[in-house]
């Protein structure tokens, strides 16, 4: 009787996803072990050894490597930060700056960049999808009235 519940239990066990990935495991575990056994046979203990000491001795000096390297070596694959100059957007060209934006150009601008802040705050599932469907446009829209603010400025100084 006990013998048939402990059958029950392993076949209940790999039944389920856990414990087939876990039979499954443990075969390949048992493969490989037999694999390596078959092919070290041929070697003695000694050359057991010297292939370990070989292993152990490439590997740590690697990684010894890897952390010199990584305080004092040359960084000359470190990625360069250079500011973003034009958002690029998939299958949009990029006009002319607009020469010169008038007064209500610059309202409308700032009015709907207050309306899309409002909705960041009050609906932000709709605010994320204008941002997926237009990526990019919150930027242009600050580009822009940045650009704006600098002309006008330039103007107002006479400059």
């Amino acid at each position: 009787m006990e013998r048939q519940n402990d059958r029950n239990t392993k076949r209940d066990f790999r039944n389920s996803i856990r414990g087939y990935s876990h039979y499954v495991y443990l075969m390949a575990k048992s493969r490989w072990a037999g694999w390596m056994e078959r092919k070290t046979a041929r070697l003695s203990v000694a050359g057991v050894y010297v292939l370990f000491g070989t292993l152990l001795f490439s590997f740590g000096s690697y990684c010894i490597f890897l952390i010199f390297h990584g305080f004092w070596g040359n960084n000359s694959l470190s990625p360069k930060l250079e500011p973003m100059r034009q958002v690029k957007t998939a299958g949009y060209r990029a006009g002319p700056a607009p020469s010169d934006l008038n007064q209500q150009d610059y309202y409308e601008i700032t009015r709907f960049e207050m309306q899309i802040d409002s909705l960041c705050r009050y609906n932000p599932v709709q605010y994320d999808s204008i941002r997926r469907a237009r990526p990019g446009l919150l930027d242009s829209i600050r580009m822009v009235s940045n650009y704006y603010e600098s002309n006008y400025k330039n103007k107002k100084n006479g400059k």
